[in-house]
């Protein structure tokens, strides 16, 4: 009976060293990928599913987007998460390094949206996403497109001239503003911008 006894313990032992071992390692081993995250992050960008990006980023998340220094906290991200999305954004892919000491990704993108469509251009930018515990925490574009400031230049120095309430509304200084409906009135103004572009080319054409 003493030996059934010991038996019965030594298993029981086993089983709890076991668990011990499986709740100090499922922190770490149940995590997905840091490189898998930011695939997923895209991929949900590109879906245009504002609520699948920020379900694959951190409480402390922080989003420094394209044609804007600031730096935006969750909350505030979603806006320009919305904003892309309103726009139909896709990010294809030209070259993607993963960083596995820093669990850092170096994303060369191309940007297409409706928006950037009107002005003929196809911005191209790095974009730096950092994952930590499973989350994103960063996404950063790490270099701008000069081309897409260039491109923007017409319209902008268009608007402000002959639009400037409107313009107002959708752009500010340093760059858009951000949100689903400042995105759809960056792309009307933009469509009548594109309008009179057109009349203007087909009246010189006319004359020649």
């Amino acid at each position: 009976m003493g030996w059934l006894r010991i038996e019965r313990v030594t298993w029981a032992e086993r089983a709890l060293w076991t668990a011990l071992v499986l709740v100090s390692i499922a922190p770490t081993a149940l995590q997905p990928a840091p490189e898998a995250v930011a695939r997923a992050y895209v991929e949900a960008l590109n879906r245009g599913d504002v609520d699948a990006a920020l379900e694959l980023t951190d409480e402390d998340f922080v989003l420094n987007p394209e044609l804007d220094p600031s730096l935006y906290r969750r909350p505030q991200a979603r806006q320009v998460l919305e904003w892309r999305a309103a726009l139909n954004e896709r990010w294809r892919i030209v070259s993607w390094r993963y960083n596995s000491s820093q669990r850092e990704v170096h994303a060369v993108v191309e940007m297409t949206n409706d928006a950037w469509m009107l002005i003929d251009s196809r911005p191209v930018v790095e974009v730096v996403l950092v994952v930590r515990t499973g989350h994103l925490i960063v996404e950063q574009a790490r270099i701008e497109s000069k081309e897409l400031r260039r491109a923007l230049r017409p319209f902008l120095e268009w608007a402000s001239a002959d639009r400037p309430a409107e313009l107002d509304r959708v752009w500010r200084d340093r760059g858009p503003r951000w949100g689903a409906d400042p995105a759809r009135g960056l792309l009307a103004l933009m469509r009548e911008w594109r309008a009179t572009q057109e009349v203007a080319e087909d009246t010189e054409s006319g004359q020649g």
